[in-house]
């Protein structure tokens, strides 16, 4: 019986799409001369879906079908039961009789979603998030107008909504700049200390400015710095398409523009 070794999120594994290419590349030849069966969970990229066009695959999508969409439906169904039962919301949720949201709410949800699960999870935060109201927030993704039929055009219509939440826009902007679009030594994401520092910011600022942005963001600390991280690639992404970002793009500096970051030390 062979064993199986699952890497998902390849397209968001750390290093560069010639280093994505070769790990594929070494776990096919594993399969040759082991028992091992890989399943590899990735978005379509170029790179990755050229090396499969020259490998003997199995290719499965779970995006745009009715049985996606179903998934997703039973998903969204089930999760909401988290911002209507939780004691951080229940002020306000207390006299909201089940099923909450609609169950025509939900489906329309799932419809937008496309089939990707992306969609559901950052809607699930945002309306989720603490401080803010559930009903308020799941009502401004429900008026965010559906006229069109792109890839992901429904996930970037609900990335600018998230964004617009914060009034600082050009403040923002410059933190995203650094948090998202840098090259920190070894990997390591950028500490919010340290933007601080870079743009001459007061302690807790950066903080503060993100505060509306935890369906998007990941807070953590890290060797008693807070850092911040996206949960998908796919936020990154949008930021650097003028196209879909609109006034929230960030330009990518090239590398001898990029703040670097040295020792623990910052250097623009």
């Amino acid at each position: 019986m062979p064993f199986l070794v699952v890497v998902d999120g390849l397209d968001e594994c750390r290093g560069t799409h010639h280093d994505q290419s070769m790990l594929l590349s070494h776990l096919v030849a594993l399969t040759q001369s082991l028992p091992l069966r890989v399943l590899i969970t990735s978005r379509p990229e170029p790179h990755v879906k050229l090396f499969f066009d020259k490998t003997t695959h199995i290719y499965i999508s779970f995006y745009g079908g009715l049985k996606a969409r179903e998934d997703i439906y039973l998903h969204l169904r089930e999760s909401f039961d988290e911002p209507h039962d939780s004691e951080r919301h229940a002020a306000i949720m207390h006299d909201v009789p089940k099923p909450w949201p609609s169950d025509a709410e939900v489906r329309l949800l799932a419809e937008r979603s496309d089939g990707y699960f992306i969609y559901a999870s950052t809607v699930l935060k945002y309306i989720d998030e603490e401080y803010f109201s559930p009903i308020k927030r799941l009502q401004e993704v429900l008026e965010i107008s559906p006229n069109g039929s792109e890839v992901f055009e429904e996930l970037d219509k609900l990335y600018r909504q998230i964004l617009s939440t914060c009034p600082k826009t050009e403040f923002l902007l410059r933190i995203l700049e650094i948090l998202l679009f840098t090259d920190p030594v070894a990997g390591q994401t950028v500490a919010a200390e340290i933007v601080e520092a870079v743009l001459n910011f007061s302690p807790g600022e950066v903080s503060a400015t993100l505060r509306g942005l935890h369906s998007v963001l990941k807070f953590g600390k890290y060797r008693d710095l807070l850092h911040f991280t996206p949960f998908h690639a796919s936020f990154r992404d949008f930021l650097s398409d003028p196209s879909r970002a609109g006034k929230y793009f960030i330009q990518a500096h090239s590398e001898e523009r990029q703040v670097r970051f040295v020792r623990g030390a910052a250097v623009v």
